[in-house]
């Protein structure tokens, strides 16, 4: 492929329209509707995530099970809604929890994301403005997706860009906070919350 292929081929990433899925509920229902809704994106993107990274689906189950004790501590709820997405789209727990932990159950970094605000002088009228490039492999836009998480619980609904099967990545609630994710590798990767 020569340089104006691979624009060309970058550009209609660009143009592709990605599936709308709204979910609502407990967190356990999030995941399951999440689950349900997307269960043949999550299944192509579990094959591709063994394929990236050449190894085994039990070894990065593995990776990403020694996660759980710190999200369960940290974040009941997620690991609920976890559970939901698994029961929804039909896969193991340990498939799911993989979802959500895909870079460091590979022990690799992603390309590099760049994000940014800007508020006051920075903008024409002085309102804030963020945003974040995603500088994946053009492969990720096959399992991308707008996802509306309507939480009943109280917590508040968000509008996201992620990816089938992970519970989130970018986006803003209806509070206007924006949550961005830029991995950063200039250490070994260490026990926290999966990015």
């Amino acid at each position: 492929m020569d340089a104006r292929e691979e624009r060309s081929d970058r550009s209609n990433v660009l143009r592709q329209e990605w599936p709308y899925l709204s979910v609502e509920g407990s967190a356990y229902e999030l995941g399951y509707q999440h689950g349900a809704q997307a269960s043949h994106l999550i299944d192509k993107y579990l094959l591709w995530i063994d394929r990236m990274t050449g190894k085994s689906r039990d070894e990065l189950c593995r990776n990403a099970m020694a996660f759980l004790p710190l999200m369960e501590r940290l974040s009941p709820q997620y690991v609920e809604e976890v559970r939901g997405l698994a029961e929804g789209a039909g896969i193991s727990f340990e498939e799911a929890v993989l979802c959500q932990a895909r870079g460091e159950a590979a022990k690799v970094g992603d390309e590099a994301c760049t994000a940014f605000a800007m508020t006051g002088k920075a903008t024409k009228d002085g309102a804030t403005l963020a945003g974040q490039n995603q500088d994946l492999a053009p492969d990720y836009a096959d399992f991308a997706l707008l996802l509306h998480v309507k939480p009943t619980d109280g917590r508040p609904q968000a509008l996201q860009f992620t990816f089938a099967g992970q519970l989130g990545y970018s986006g803003m609630n209806e509070h206007g906070v924006a949550h961005f994710a830029n991995a950063l590798y200039d250490c070994p990767w260490k026990m926290g919350l999966p990015h």
